[in-house]
């Protein structure tokens, strides 16, 4: 059984029987949301991690191993450098749609690779 739902403009699908890494997200999902990206979307977010120091991959734009563990580490980063002002939910899509949202956008940059608060004055 499979299903999609469309959430803003980024399409995800849902399978029977997901997989769950060990901090509860789920994988299935970061793996499907991730292929929907079009190829320079992935790139840019393989890139947003490699800078943040998450990821050592190649900029390719493929899902595997080391996109999945980046992807993960980076949102338990982004939750502890916000002091839990940010949290990502990859436990459902509508957060791992808006995580891929937020990464793309460079919306959560300043937690990602900064101190989080650079422009509280406003930029």
């Amino acid at each position: 059984m499979q299903r999609r739902a469309f959430i803003g403009g980024i399409a995800v699908s849902a399978l029977a029987g997901p997989l769950r890494a060990q901090s509860g997200a789920r994988t299935d999902w970061l793996r499907q949301g991730f292929g929907y990206l079009r190829p320079p979307m992935r790139r840019h977010v393989q890139n947003e991690l490699k800078v943040g120091g998450f990821y050592s991959g190649a900029i390719d734009g493929q899902y595997g191993p080391a996109t999945q563990s980046a992807l993960i580490g980076a949102a338990n980063h982004i939750r502890r450098n916000s002091r839990g002002q940010v949290r990502i939910d990859l436990t459902t899509q509508s957060g791992i749609v808006s995580y891929y949202k937020g990464l793309v956008s460079g919306e959560l940059a300043a937690w990602l690779y900064g101190e989080g608060n650079e422009c509280a004055n406003g930029c």
